[in-house]
């Protein structure tokens, strides 16, 4: 299955949930937000969200400073 994550073509496995696809990408960072085809997910939703073909996602990382 093909997305495009963070405008870059991805291929993912077929029923690929938000915490696979991080996990893919070794994102474990605790302020993170994930945004599919213009929408924002929550965070509760990110184990049972299954990606689609064709899905555009933007994964954000927040950090904090001073």
């Amino acid at each position: 299955m093909n997305v495009i994550v963070n405008d870059k073509p991805t291929e993912v496995e077929h029923n690929t949930s938000i915490v696979t696809l991080l996990n893919q990408f070794n994102i474990v960072h605790p302020m993170t937000i994930v945004e599919i085809n213009r929408t924002v997910i929550a965070k509760d939703e990110w184990h049972t969200h299954i990606v689609n073909d064709g899905d555009r996602i933007e994964i954000i990382q927040l950090m904090g400073g001073g």
